[in-house]
């Protein structure tokens, strides 16, 4: 199980865009794209700004593409405004009557889209569901329960902002769901996206997820003690919930090899975690930005890294390393880590700020330079905002 945010925006309908661009190059292009079905099989039913109401999503280019997108599965997306306008209900209504083929299925506003709604048991190939809720308000009823091939859920608002959702109204084949990501406004939603779960037992007592791989959670100091996860490998993670990390990873006996820590404000504190998970290859952190931190804890925490013949390696198998907002005095000790690491080598480096990068001392570029021709991927970054598009996501590798 995946319990986590991602995905491209999905291509519009135009007759300028996508598939049907290319039937305007030449007589070849044509030919192939209408041979190549893959091509028309996304579907995206939207609101066009600043167009006419009445000519989004025409259902004659809706009835072409559906024709020439033969008989596999469909990838379709309903992307409406907050009052549910925009598309003609015939576009729907002729997407609707292949709701058998929908792989995937991503809507905005789901709260406003009753025709969805009324095609229960019609699911049978939907593998994946995206509500994205501009009202932060998800519709009520039992809508998706009957879908066996449903594995991948998504909960969020728009930008991934918190949304309210009440689960004992919203119906889902929780039994079979293998990945799940959602915002909340607190942990205690949280709770509820795991206790509604089957198999899992009451959170009353001690929360025992077998299969979860991948965590990625922003809570309070509250919500590890109640997790115990003997199959977790990869934890995004704030501080806040950091300082009761080590409990959970001794009681789990797990063998992570991804940490993420956020807005890290004590650094001591992530030494006896690192040492609990000789496992671990990649660790990130986020220092919080304070102008008058003191640089002592975050090199303590560097030393602890640093292999030396006095004391066993802190992560012995670490390849893959990134501190955020670290204290520029500390960068000679962030490259002395680099350097102590022979066998294995580190194979990433990355010291970024969220501001303006100012070195502390200018006798770490050489170094810098002499790694980089060593064959180190090392790097300093400015102005840099940790996201869904970078190493700092919760869908990085």
């Amino acid at each position: 199980m995946d319990v986590a945010l991602h995905e491209d925006s999905p291509r519009k309908w135009d007759d300028g865009i996508g598939p049907w661009q290319l039937g305007h190059i030449c007589r070849r292009w044509r030919a192939a794209a209408l041979a190549y079905v893959p091509l028309w099989t996304t579907f995206c039913l939207y609101t066009p700004w600043m167009k006419k109401m009445d000519g989004a999503c025409p259902p004659a280019m809706v009835t072409t593409q559906l024709n020439r997108s033969g008989i596999g599965p469909l990838d379709v997306t309903v992307l409406l405004d907050e009052y549910g306008h925009g598309i003609t209900s015939e576009s729907l209504r002729l997407l609707c009557n292949c709701s058998d083929r929908w792989k995937k299925l991503r809507i905005r506003s789901p709260a406003k889209l009753d025709r969805i709604q009324s095609l229960k048991g019609h699911f049978s190939l939907l593998h994946r569901l995206e509500l994205v809720s501009a009202s932060k308000q998800y519709p009520h009823g039992d809508v998706f329960s009957i879908a066996p091939s449903l594995r991948e859920v998504l909960f969020t608002g728009e930008t991934y902002s918190e949304v309210s959702i009440s689960f004992s109204s919203l119906v889902l084949p929780w039994s079979q769901i293998t990945r799940f990501r959602g915002t909340y406004y607190s942990e205690t939603l949280g709770f509820q996206i795991l206790q509604v779960a089957p198999a899992l037992p009451d959170l009353t007592q001690p929360l025992v997820v077998p299969h979860l791989r991948r965590l990625s959670i922003r809570a309070s100091a509250r919500f590890m003690p109640l997790v115990t996860a003997p199959a977790l490998q990869e934890l995004w993670i704030s501080h806040n919930a950091a300082v009761s990390l080590l409990d959970c990873i001794q009681r789990s006996r797990c063998s992570l090899v991804k940490l993420v820590v956020y807005t890290c404000t004590n650094p001591d504190v992530l030494i006896p975690i690192l040492a609990a998970v000789p496992t671990l290859t990649t660790f990130f952190v986020l220092f919080e930005r304070t102008t008058e931190r003191a640089a002592d804890s975050e090199c303590r925490l560097l030393h602890a890294l640093t292999v030396s013949n006095d004391s066993p390696a802190l992560i012995p198998s670490l390849s893959r390393l990134a501190m955020g907002d670290l204290n520029t005095l500390a960068f000679g000790a962030l490259l002395d880590v680099a350097d102590s690491r022979r066998s294995p080598p580190l194979s990433f480096l990355r010291a970024f700020y969220t501001g303006p990068l100012m070195f502390g001392s200018l006798d770490v570029l050489p170094r810098v330079e002499k790694m980089k021709a060593a064959g180190l991927d090392v790097a300093f970054e400015a102005e840099f905002t940790p996201g869904l598009q970078n190493y700092m996501s919760s869908g990085a590798p």
